[in-house]
């Protein structure tokens, strides 16, 4: 597949400031020296500054200090950025309206791997993965130049880590933080970050580290598996319900006549474990003044576990005997009989690491041309899948649930007509999941900077980018599900199941009639312990998906950054076009 980009860009600035001055005496000029915020804002306006087109920047308030921990929360105050959260903390960023998957992101200007979750796709980068200790700017280029690769609709953002030899002498900046998070049961979690740079004058290093612990529990419903009644009915050849029935009150006003109808009524209760490690090492060593070399390397691991689970009734529309129609055709509060108060084990681990080792060499052949080579070799983990592993507890089906959509407070509420007791379960399926993603990247670039420095050519031509580069990637995606069967009927352990209280369940539930008083708590370890000695091991059985895909990008781009003035006013111009090459292969078993 070959591609071609050809960028022209103008920017006329609205508004201008002249500041003339007259030295008329040699008197002693002070040197001022700015650090802290004001520091952080002159650094990011100077980024913003030197290039043309729009991008913004996040710069570190100090040595070792970025505005927040986490590099998504910071990317939020950039305007045009939104961020998705998970679990109390922000993963991936939206520019521009486009979503994460549509959002490029470099290390020091290459290109970084990664992994697609569950559902996702593209280049969906989780910011949550990595400290922003170490990082000593972040750069937001929203509209596109031919010196950028290819593929950032909605943005670029580029990482900078930190250069020892940009340091004067030798700065450490060590930190200890401890988080409450009210939704959990655990203690006070720590966080502990350290940032160290020394500069011997010719020689530096720069090394840094992270490491953070997070417990949260969430607490939510499930209102996922709606169904639409009519269509459902034309393709098993009979309703599930009977809109008609004596006991159902329909006020649709709806031109089709469809209704919906919400299939589970249940809740969700789930304890979260994270723990995120960091560590950064970069050497620098200048041969000359005009020719340096770094050498830097990066780790970032992130391990996510949960265990919780599921409780209520799947209602399905069968023995439908009482409910509401509103005028959406939205079935809202139910009567469904021969229902049973379910319960579900769900738990799953996931492993993600991301590791990059790079080097580059910047030769400034003369005080108009420069030179720079990178390259990198990087990759990108995902073992353990976002899907959890599932066990069914069953109970029996002598129960009439009244279900409530939404209700006074907003939130699905249900009740049964009687109780049951921890000696009414039995086993039903047992889902166990596992995969494997991984994406291994090399890089190789060498990049040009021609400044016109006295103007030989024209005046209007201020400097002139050229490169070239190529990337190879090898994308694998293995992934695994079994559905292991309980003999129909056994008992389950009545000692791993814990009749808890639902008071304080997602506050706005305090003293719902319409809420079930508790639910049982099940034990993990003792769930699965029972069912491998009455069914034997847990398998996620053979592989189901074997994707491949090894993909060639060559690269090769020119640019030309121009100055004119219009009325006294600069207009900048730049136009370049760039050459894109892939060779893609795909393989699937």
């Amino acid at each position: 597949m070959n591609k071609y980009l050809l960028s022209l860009l103008l920017v006329l600035p609205m508004s201008f400031i002249v500041i003339a001055q007259d030295n008329e005496s040699d008197d002693d000029v002070e040197e001022v020296v700015v650090t802290g915020i004001k520091k952080s804002l002159i650094s990011a306006i100077d980024i913003k500054r030197n290039n043309v087109g729009v991008v913004d920047a996040i710069t570190a308030e100090d040595f070792g200090k970025f505005p927040d921990n986490n590099l998504a929360e910071s990317l939020a105050r950039v305007v045009g950025i939104g961020i998705d959260r998970s679990n109390v903390e922000g993963e991936r960023v939206a520019v521009r309206g486009f979503g994460p998957e549509l959002n490029l992101v470099t290390l020091n200007g290459r290109q970084m791997p990664t992994v697609p979750g569950q559902w996702g796709g593209g280049r969906s980068f989780n910011f949550g993965d990595i400290s922003s200790h170490g990082i000593a700017a972040v750069e937001v280029y929203k509209s596109t130049n031919s010196s950028l690769p290819s593929g950032g609709i909605g943005s670029t953002i580029n990482m900078v880590t930190t250069k020892p030899l940009s340091i004067d002498g030798s700065l450490s900046s060590f930190s200890v933080d401890v988080l409450n998070d009210s939704t959990s049961n655990e203690d006070l979690k720590p966080e502990v970050n350290f940032v160290h740079s020394s500069n011997f004058g010719n020689f530096g290093f720069a090394i840094s580290g992270s490491f953070q612990d997070r417990n949260n529990i969430e607490e939510g419903t499930r209102e996922s598996n709606w169904l639409s009644v009519e269509d459902m009915a034309a393709i098993e050849g009979y309703s599930r319900v009977d809109k008609t029935a004596a006991g159902i009150t329909d006020n649709n006003q709806r031109a089709d006549g469809k209704t919906f109808y919400q299939e589970p009524s249940a809740y969700q209760i789930k304890e979260n474990d994270r723990e995120r490690t960091n560590a950064q090492l970069t050497m620098q060593y200048s041969f000359s003044d005009d020719l340096i070399a770094t050498v830097d390397y990066t780790y970032s691991k992130v391990e996510f576990s949960s265990v919780g689970q599921m409780f209520g009734s799947w209602l399905g529309g069968w023995t439908t005997t009482l409910g509401t129609i509103n005028e959406n055709g939205v079935y809202t509060d139910v009567t469904v009989g021969d229902r049973g108060y379910d319960h579900q084990l769900i738990w799953g681990d996931t492993e993600n690491l991301n590791q990059s080792v790079g080097l580059n060499l910047e030769w400034n052949y003369s005080d108009a041309l420069t030179f720079v080579l990178d390259y990198h070799d990087s990759s990108a983990e995902k073992e353990g899948t976002e899907l959890p592993n599932e066990m069914g507890l069953v109970a029996p089906a002598t129960a009439t649930i009244t279900h409530f959509n939404g209700g006074t407070s907003g939130i699905n509420s249900f009740i049964y007509d009687r109780t049951f007791d921890t000696d009414d379960y039995t086993y039903g399926s047992l889902y166990y999941r596992d995969a494997f993603k991984e994406n291994q990247m090399e890089q190789f670039q060498f990049k040009g900077l021609w400044e016109n420095l006295d103007g030989k050519i024209s005046e209007s031509i201020k400097s002139v980018e050229f490169g070239i580069s190529r990337a190879d990637s090898v994308f694998h995606d293995i992934r695994m599900e079994e559905i292991n069967n309980a003999t129909p009927g056994t008992a389950a352990s009545s000692a791993m199941l814990t009749r808890t209280s639902l008071d304080g369940f997602m506050s706005a539930f305090r003293d719902n009639p319409s809420l079930p008083a508790y639910y049982f708590a099940i034990n993990k370890d003792l769930a699965l312990a029972d069912w491998i000695a009455n069914f034997g091991d847990i398998s996620a059985g053979p592989i189901d998906v074997n994707d491949m895909v090894e993909e060639t990008l060559d690269a090769a781009f020119i640019q030309v950054n121009m100055e004119f003035m219009i009325n006294n006013k600069p207009l900048n111009v730049v136009a370049g076009v760039r050459y894109e090459e892939s060779d893609t292969t795909s393989t699937a078993l």
